[in-house]
């Protein structure tokens, strides 16, 4: 299962090569702005030692840049440090 299955504030997932973006919403139909959410996960994810940053005209996309060296171990950890950030503030609600 992908991480936008398991989060339902990632509202779309888009991008281009490595640069990806996460969209947050408060609620997919409506497709509200999470912007508050999008700030607490930019946090959660500096205190997991991940910089990530972000964009949108709400400041509600997560935008990830990794290196074009990326590794497949690399990528796996990313995604798990992304997923803790995700579930660190899902407990704080």
């Amino acid at each position: 299962m992908d991480l936008q299955e398991q989060v339902p504030l990632i509202g779309d997932l888009r991008g281009r090569g490595l640069l990806l973006g996460l969209e947050l919403v408060k609620d997919r139909v409506s497709k509200e702005p999470a912007t508050d959410e999008c700030k607490q996960l930019l946090d959660q994810c500096r205190a997991e030692g991940l910089l990530v940053g972000k964009g949108g005209l709400w400041g509600q996309v997560v935008r990830i840049a990794p290196p074009l060296t990326l590794t497949i171990a690399e990528a796996d950890e990313l995604l798990l440090k992304l997923k803790r950030a995700f579930e660190r503030i899902s407990q704080a609600d």
